[in-house]
């Protein structure tokens, strides 16, 4: 049992379990612990190497008398912490095997919510009922620190090396130490109130959401930064860390955003289905390891996938039961939405375009909460023992939480994920795009009918099971079982005489779709497939089991009845470059002549024209609209009928655009003003670009070339430029830059000066003030002229030349024996072109302002 020691001492204390619990005590038995602590979590050289070396140092320990502490390993680092609420403790779990490796009890209270937050090797347990913080070793299973300092309803982040208390009631964040968990400087009030949940980027910077100013805020270390506008007020918030980066989803407005300091970066429009219910019924995961957000809009079925790397959306229709749903997962090709009414996860595979079998993690209603972590997905409900680890292949492992670390405990055992080669069953009939419903389906519509507007059903079910349960089931204890060895297949029943069904189909087309609006989803059907015919019984009713027979020869059996028509899979729907990609599973029925694609509109063309049965379930639509979006449904073709597939998700044939590049800023003749210029947007799929201008001080200005002319700007400023690429899918990352309108400074030569012993002052502006710096008479060399403004009118005094009064002043700078003077003079001694005439000299100087 790993067990915490104290400095020169071997006792053992109660406070911690760990695998090897009756390994002995001693030098020897800590090395037999580690051992087999080791050996469950890693096997490979370091390990091995780590095994010698830390028995050693326990030998040398033991010697010197300092005891063994911090000589064990940690627990494997593939793995995830687990809490536990009724029992008040977090239990590591390896990721590759299921198994529990160590298990840390916290205090406990009389209703716990505990949390995990993990950034390397900190550990922080919060505890929601109380608000208390607890820092875990993960080196020694220890509890190393607790903090009370906190309200009941906090929430902690962590990340980047920084730890937070979030009160999201009292709209406050407070950074803490990590190892301490001591404040670190004052509470931050973010001036508003509730705050959302906020994520920690891998800088260390903290993200709050606030939805009553519809902003984010970053927060480093104990310094408010200037709020970014995501949102309108009042408008829900979701705040995602995907793959390092803070993205930011507008519920209301539809829009998920990449944001960095410098403000909202990729801004992505999401489907308009999205829109269609309820703002709380939209979740999105706290962070994903890649760069895909899984946006999920439970009330109203659909799925939309965001790829902020490519700016492009994937979307799926699907009814799921009236449950209760947490945030979705992505990892790998799947989709996972945990169900927390049935305590089961919703698998989706993206690339197959269907629905697998749900993924039974407690079977009883709870918070089920997943995460991905190291490659691996977690799903935990901390009010229950069970939990389970999915990896990449979709291979599951189910957790039991309670076991003994170390050992194979009740419930651990490993579920192979559902591994389909090809579009056939074992019985040979096409794989459902979701799995079996539990109500009646819809009615199937006729050839060439738009299909209902009825998406996928996905019921909460346990994977299957064998056909008849085991004759001794085993004691229910409260855990998961262990698993029995299961017995070998039996026989399949040998076939009997069965009936002969004779089908015939009536089916009556519908018109071509209507061109589109802004939302082109196709119209309901006019018309179904109806099967009618007649029975002739040839035999016996069939029967699930092989009849006995004293004869040794096999009754005849007849043919199996012909297979139903079916139609194929809702398609999933995706955006590229002038394109929408169509991606279906086949039907699980009898099986089709050929796949076609229906509702498409005016000025779309798709490939292929139509789809044998064993060719890859993909149509691309080219054409139309960025502002348009598009549904389509697939029909399959029968020789007594056709069937067709519920509707694809509406959605845009483009991407939002790429960034512009390379600003060039020339400032104009004389400045206030500039041309800026950029190489345009690329991969728009040939869809209309325009640019959102913005410098500092001006109004917005949207332009479809990729150059525009600014104004009415004062000389001597610099001004922030940004350049913003937009379409109706979305808008790019902006494109910056500076104009800076600093006069470009002109050497000229003093004059006239002559040479009377009278000096020529250089003032602090542009009127005649106490002389300090001087000009000596008679100079006539080089000065410097930055730009010239108006001042007090002054008349030329000395010198033979005639000049009218000028009220032209000239910002110089002045050196002489080394020295530099900067300040005014009147531009009447200066042989500026337009001296004389006491006028600017535009076409070689620019004005101050």
């Amino acid at each position: 049992m790993f067990q915490r020691r104290s400095p020169g001492s071997n006792d053992i204390g109660p406070e911690v379990s760990g695998p090897g619990t009756n390994a002995g005590a001693g030098p020897a038995g800590s090395v037999r612990r580690l051992v087999e602590r080791i050996r469950l979590g890693r096997r490979s050289p370091t390990a091995v190497v780590a095994v010698l070396a830390t028995g050693a140092l326990i030998a040398a320990s033991a010697i010197v008398g300092v005891g063994a502490m911090g000589a064990d390993a940690a627990v494997s680092d593939v793995g995830a912490w687990l809490p536990s609420n009724a029992r008040g403790t977090v239990t590591h779990v390896n990721g590759l095997s299921g198994r529990v490796d160590g298990r840390v009890a916290l205090a406990r209270s009389n209703d716990s919510a505990l949390e995990v937050s993990n950034d390397g090797d900190t550990v922080l347990v919060l505890d929601r009922k109380t608000g208390r913080v607890t820092r875990i070793d993960p080196a020694l299973l220890t509890v190393a620190q607790t903090s009370d300092a906190g309200n009941p309803a906090d929430d902690i982040a962590t990340g980047g090396g920084r730890s937070w208390r979030i009160s999201a009631g009292r709209g406050t964040v407070q950074a803490m130490d990590p190892v301490t968990l001591a404040p670190l400087g004052a509470p931050v009030d973010l001036g508003a109130k509730p705050l959302g949940r906020a994520q920690v980027d891998a800088g260390g910077t903290l993200w709050v959401p606030i939805s009553a100013t519809g902003e984010v805020v970053p927060v480093r270390e104990s310094q408010k930064g200037p709020a970014i506008k995501v949102a309108e007020p009042g408008g829900r918030i979701l705040v995602t860390l995907a793959s390092g980066r803070i993205v930011v989803t507008d519920v209301v407005g539809a829009k998920t955003m990449v944001v960095t300091d410098g403000g909202v970066g990729l801004s992505i429009t999401l489907p308009t289905d999205m829109t269609k219910g309820t703002g709380d019924k939209l979740s999105t995961p706290d962070a994903t390891e890649g760069p895909v957000v899984p946006i999920l809009a439970s009330d109203t079925g659909t799925l939309t996938l965001v790829d902020i790397d490519n700016r492009s959306v994937k979307a799926v229709p699907l009814r799921i039961d009236n449950h209760e749903y947490g945030g979705p997962q992505v990892l790998g090709v799947r989709v996972y939405v945990p169900d927390r009414t049935t305590g089961s996860l919703v698998v989706y595979n993206t690339a197959q375009a269907r629905f697998e079998t749900p993924i039974k993690v407690t079977g009883v209603p709870g918070p089920l909460q997943i995460t991905v972590r190291g490659g691996l997905l977690w799903a935990n409900d901390a009010n229950n023992a069970t939990a389970a680890v999915v990896n990449v292949q979709g291979r599951v492992h189910e957790i039991g939480k309670d076991g003994t670390p170390g050992r194979d405990t009740p419930g651990d055992r490993s579920i192979p994920g559902e591994t389909i080669p090809s579009a056939q069953t074992p019985s040979g009939s096409a794989q459902p795009s979701r799995p079996p419903s539990t109500s009646p389906g819809p009615q199937e519509p006729a050839e060439d009918t738009a299909p209902p507007e009825e998406p996928i059903t996905v019921p909460a079910q346990e994977p299957p099971t064998s056909p008849e349960p085991p004759s001794n089931p085993p004691e229910t204890t409260g855990r998961a079982p262990k698993p029995e060895r299961s017995a070998p297949p039996p026989a399949p029943p040998r076939q009997v005489p069965g009936p002969t069904v004779t089908v015939t189909a009536t089916v009556t087309p519908s018109s071509t779709p209507a061109r589109p609006s802004k939302s082109a989803r196709p119209s309901a059907p006019t018309a179904t497939a109806t099967p009618t015919g007649t029975t002739t019984s040839s035999g016996p009713p069939a029967s699930s089991k092989p009849t006995r027979s004293s004869s040794p020869t096999p009754p005849a059996s007849s043919p199996p009845s012909e297979a139903p028509m079916k139609p194929p899979g809702v398609p999933q729907a995706a955006a590229s470059n002038g394109k929408i990609t169509l991606t279906f599973t086949p039907a699980a029925g009898a099986t089709p002549t050929r796949y076609r694609l229906g509702g498409s509109a005016e000025g779309l063309t798709h490939t292929p024209d139509s789809i044998a049965p064993g060719g890859a379930k993909m149509f691309t639509v080219s054409g139309g609209k960025c502002d348009t979006e598009y549904s389509f449904f697939v029909i399959a073709d029968y020789p007594n009928g056709s069937m067709n597939s519920a509707p694809s998700t509406p959605i845009r044939p483009c991407t939002a655009p790429t960034a512009p590049k390379g600003l060039k800023i020339t400032p104009g003749q004389g400045g206030h003003g500039a041309t800026l210029a950029w190489s345009a947007s690329t991969n728009t799929g040939g869809a209309q670009v325009s640019y959102q201008v913005a410098v500092q001080g001006l109004p917005t200005a949207t332009v479809t070339a990729a150059t525009h002319v600014v104004g009415q700007l004062k000389n001597s400023h610099a001004y922030a430029v940004s350049v913003v690429a937009g379409n109706a899918a979305g808008s790019s990352a902006a494109l910056t830059g500076s104009i800076d309108l600093t006069p470009p400074p002109v050497d000229f030569n003093v004059g006239p000066n002559i040479a009377n012993g009278v000096t020529i002052g250089i003032h602090p502006g542009p009127k005649v003030s106490a002389r300090s710096p001087q000009i000596p008479a008679g100079y006539t060399g080089k000065i410097t002229v930055h730009c010239q403004t108006r001042g007090q009118r002054v008349t030329r005094d000395r010198g033979d030349e005639p000049a009218a009064p000028s009220d032209i002043w000239d910002r110089v700078t002045y050196t002489a024996g080394g020295a530099r003077v900067q300040g005014y003079m009147t531009d009447l001694y200066v042989r500026t072109p337009n001296s004389a005439a006491g006028t600017f000299s535009s076409a070689r100087l620019w004005t101050c302002d």
